[in-house]
């Protein structure tokens, strides 16, 4: 990937980490995403990708604590935080594979923590598509 198509990326991290944080996410804001979004020039179903496969098992843990983040990430914050998360290696014994698989289910099972304001986001980049 070059450094422009990176940066594209990385701002697509940065603006779908929102959705992570701990405050209510409104009208105003899913017309701001999906504003956004379609200027960045990926398609739904790769923002869509990026979303639950790249930004979510980072970030969901956010919305599962007591007292997450509500202020913002740091755009700096979301691109490591991402980029070292795509980077991971695989695990290699029977136990860490195990521990994967527990965490790859813990993190699919708290889509429902996003679906609602990604659903408002949707329709919005639906109806201007």
């Amino acid at each position: 990937m070059d450094s422009d198509q990176l940066l594209k990326r990385e701002n697509i991290w940065y603006l779908l980490s929102d959705l992570y944080l701990d405050t209510e996410f409104g009208e105003s804001d899913a017309k701001y995403m999906a504003s956004e979004i379609l200027e960045s020039g990926f398609d739904l179903k790769t923002i869509e990708k990026i979303l639950f496969d790249e930004v979510h098992p980072v970030f969901c843990w956010n919305l599962m604590t007591v007292a997450g983040e509500w202020a913002g990430f740091k755009r700096e914050y979301v691109a490591e935080m991402v980029s070292s998360n795509l980077r991971s290696e695989a695990p290699k014994s029977w136990f860490e594979k195990q521990k994967y698989k527990a965490r790859l289910r813990q993190i699919d099972s708290a889509k429902y923590l996003v679906k609602d304001s990604w659903l408002m986001v949707k329709s919005y980049i639906q109806r201007n598509d």
